[in-house]
């Protein structure tokens, strides 16, 4: 595989979400680096902190 081949077969997420019809709602600003997870829906401040590993990273963030 090329790196052609790889840029050819490139998909930006949101065009992936789009044609999977997921509603891609969402802001992101500049930043040095970033934390992806995946978690289910909803998104609320009380699901976040329920999840034993996502509350340590948020508290760690503090």
């Amino acid at each position: 595989m090329t790196t052609q081949t790889l840029t050819n077969d490139c998909k930006f997420c949101s065009l992936v979400s789009k044609t999977n019809g997921e509603d891609p709602i969402g802001t992101a600003n500049p930043a040095d680096g970033w934390v992806i997870v995946e978690i289910p829906q909803p998104w609320t401040k009380e699901s976040m902190m329920a999840h034993p590993a996502l509350s340590q990273m948020f508290q760690a963030l503090r």
